[in-house]
């Protein structure tokens, strides 16, 4: 069913439209069981900084070809450099996801299962300090 009434779900007596019900709590249902995402699950190898710091590449900027080091980039409009460097952006995008997908669940089923696992991803500690 597309549209269900908050007063429907669970006996609430609140009542809000909710978009797309089954949908939201199948992905939210998904999201339960990913295990934590951790910016050191993947390590920047050209990055200045820490394995605890996020470092991406631009898609359209490549290794200088007149610079023995690469350095600086130069950028090639509409030309994606296949050897940049996306993994932490995937990681926080999948990061963002996952959080989104248990906020809408818990907004709308008002289980605290969904709150409790939101919480374990929005924790800033276990994003960026986690040690693998």
């Amino acid at each position: 069913m597309l549209f269900k009434q908050y007063s429907d779900i669970n006996n609430c007596s609140r009542k809000m439209v909710c978009f797309d019900y089954d949908r939201i709590l199948n992905k939210s249902n998904v999201s339960l069981y990913v295990d934590p995402i951790h910016i050191t699950d993947a390590i920047a190898p050209m990055s200045d900084g820490g394995v605890h710091d996020y470092y991406s590449n631009g898609d359209y900027w490549w290794p200088n070809p007149d610079k023995p080091n690469g350095l600086p980039f130069v950028r090639r409009d509409g030309v994606t450099n296949p050897n940049c460097f996306d993994r932490h952006r995937i990681l926080l995008r999948s990061l963002r996801t996952n959080v989104v997908n248990l906020a809408a669940a818990y907004t709308i089923s008002r289980d605290e299962a969904y709150a409790s696992k939101s919480g374990h991803y929005s924790e800033s500690s276990s994003w960026m300090c986690q040690r693998r």
